[in-house]
């Protein structure tokens, strides 16, 4: 019998699925393709390799996965690639959850409005020749508005000329510095000279109850917002809005017929464009059970894109309180912050979801491929996911979270527990384009996690954020490079920790040669130990260009943290007076006119600068230069 033979199946735009899967006959789509390869595996002697040739293969549902039918076994691999990958031939293939949209006609000629009808679907986003086109916008909304318990009374006329009122959303950017929520318009009732606005219910009420708080007085007093429901910052997805190239409506005011409206960009010609919409919400779950994971699978050199997320346009919308997590009605908790000050928050809050996810899964490898255009979140490893690699990919133009490792449901046993994965040689930028609490890196009651010599840049709140609850261990964040994060939302930091990281020194987290620069609005911190943050090693980085390099008090306060090492451009807030197992010793305060001179003058803080980031060997590392 001959061993170790790589069974290869071939899928391209133009083949035909009732062909053989060969280079010469490929299959058409990646559906069947996935269903002639589980054919091969029961019996693998070697590696099933599925090749994607270029162009965009839609998918018409997600790609399921599952233990008994789709692991590698027998030490081998089920690979799914671009075709020539790793040659200077690999072809540019990309898996997409999305719909064309081909069947525009001019609307208003003088505004340059383009229309398209698109049936019964519903959307949130539209990318045109590979762009997000935000929906329209209005951030000037005239006269006072009146908060009533059912939405709001204005003293003008000026809602009526919004449009499609049923798809109108408003937006609270900063309701705590740290949330932003999303609620709907239920009905607009005009009179003469005023406007009534219902909300959608019960997400109007939801937020009602949630963002209620008693900010504190002095070196506190950013720690949360007065601004709670009063009015939004900005009204998005309406008609009467749409004046700005390259901007989108989407209406659903006719049953059946919905449509999206556009003004292109000035070199786009609408009669050739490629307009997407995103249709599925997810495109591959990767399921196992505790006893048998799903294992041994491999993503090289594909992109993923247009996934969506509908929850925010029902009626429970976003109602956000903090990072990955909205409100979803129940409980709620009022946790005091000083003598007279409180804020609310949920007991219990949801995550967003993303649009590749995996449980109970081991030894799945994603590797140099792009996450782009996404409407929801990234790629997700969640309860019971151990020994899995996420290696050279490129993270852009996602809407929520990028990449969560972890899971807030997982049980305290082995077999659930989200071990060992590695997280390195990435990049993750515009992050968080729609939810914009989201964070590029979540890792979520994990063990043994390592993130390391990753680069990421441009994210409206924090850069890499670790929840600890009792499960984590042995987060090792190591050697990477942290910019421009924090840059819409405040009270985060370029990497945000919460809560204990272990038990002990011994199991506890490590962040170490890491760059952490340019955190961009105030009230925020480069690096924040959040929260009661515990049995944490803060050693050898680099922090510069935040309000503070770090913060040493917090409430409830943090505990067995040590800070050694470092070079920042000041004194970290709280260092006056610090909690009594807390250590500050040997940092090192840089003059910072320019900071970047004195990194480059001092041989220690230079080594680090020159290691944070994706390691110079890495093809990758070009690419953000």
């Amino acid at each position: 019998m001959v061993q170790n033979q790589a069974h290869e199946l071939f899928v391209a735009i133009d083949g035909d699925d009732t062909g053989p899967g060969t280079l010469a006959r490929p299959l058409a789509t990646l559906a069947v393709a996935h269903k002639k390869a589980r054919d091969s595996i029961a019996s693998m002697q070697g590696d099933v390799i599925i090749h994607l040739r270029a162009g965009i293969h839609y998918l018409a549902s997600p790609l399921l996965l599952a233990a008994e039918s789709d692991a590698g076994l027998n030490g081998h691999h089920v690979s799914y690639q671009a075709y020539g990958y790793g040659t200077n031939a690999q072809e540019d293939a990309t898996v997409s959850g999305g719909k064309e949209i081909t069947t525009w006609k001019l609307h208003d000629a003088d505004k340059n409005i383009w229309v398209a009808n698109i049936g019964d679907i519903r959307t949130r986003q539209l990318f045109v020749n590979g762009k997000r086109a935000p929906r329209a916008t209005l951030t000037d909304i005239s006269g006072p508005l009146t908060r009533t318990t059912a939405g709001y009374d204005i003293d003008n006329t000026q809602p009526q000329t919004w449009g499609n009122t049923g798809d109108l959303e408003f937006v609270y950017t900063g309701i705590y510095p740290w949330s932003e929520a999303r609620i709907g318009i239920e009905a607009i009732k005009a009179s003469h000279d005023s406007t009534s606005i219902l909300m959608k219910q019960p997400a109007f009420t939801w937020a009602s109850n949630l963002y209620k708080s008693k900010a504190p007085e002095g070196e506190r007093k950013n720690a949360v917002s007065n601004l709670g429901m009063s009015r939004p910052t900005s009204i998005e997805n309406g008609l009467g809005f749409l004046s700005e190239p390259g901007t989108f409506v989407f209406d659903s005011s006719m049953p059946g017929q919905h449509k999206l409206y556009y003004i292109p960009r000035k070199d786009e010609d609408m009669q050739t464009v490629q307009a997407i919409i995103p249709i599925l919400e997810a495109l591959i779950q990767g399921r196992g059970t505790e006893s048998a994971p799903l294992r041994n699978v491999t993503f090289r050199g594909l992109t993923f894109a247009h996934a969506t997320w509908q929850v925010p346009s029902g009626p429970n919308c976003f109602v956000h309180y903090h990072g990955a997590t909205y409100y979803v009605g129940g409980g709620l908790q009022k946790i005091k912050l000083d003598e007279d000050a409180w804020v609310t928050v949920p007991s219990e809050s949801e995550y967003m979801p993303s649009a590749i996810t995996f449980e109970h899964s081991r030894a799945i490898t994603f590797e140099n491929n792009r996450f782009t255009h996404i409407g929801t979140g990234g790629l997700e490893f969640a309860v019971g996911c151990s020994f899995n690699t996420i290696t050279g990919n490129v993270f852009e133009d996602i809407s929520a979270t990028a990449l969560t490792v972890g899971s807030p449901s997982a049980d305290k046993v082995a077999n659930q527990e989200t071990k060992h994965n590695r997280i390195e040689n990435n990049w993750f930028h515009h992050i968080g384009n729609e939810y914009h609490g989201s964070s590029a890196v979540l890792v979520v009651e994990a063990q043994h996690t390592i993130i390391a010599h990753n680069q990421i840049n441009d994210v409206p709140h924090a850069g890499i954020v670790g929840y600890g609850d009792g499960a984590t261990r042995g987060v090792r964040i190591t050697n990477n490079l942290v910019f421009n994060s924090m840059n819409l939302l405040a009270d985060g930091g370029g990497i945000n920790l919460a809560s204990a990281q272990g038990t002990s020194y011994d199991d506890g987290a490590l962040v170490s040669g890491n760059v952490i620069r340019d955190t961009l609005t105030s009230y925020n911190f480069g690096f924040y130990p959040d929260y009661a943050t515990a049995w944490t090693v803060v050693e050898n980085n680099i922090i510069y260009r935040a309000d503070t390099p770090t913060v040493l008090r917090v409430i409830p306060p943090i505990h067995h943290v040590t800070f050694r090492g470092n070079f920042w451009d000041k004194q970290p807030y709280g260092y006056d007076k610090l909690p009594a197992t807390v250590i500050v010793t040997d940092n090192t305060i840089l003059p910072s006119d320019p900071i970047e001179a004195a990194i480059a003058s001092n041989p220690a803080a230079k080594q680090i600068a020159e290691q944070a980031g994706i390691e110079h060997s890495h093809p990758l590392y070009k690419a953000v230069q």
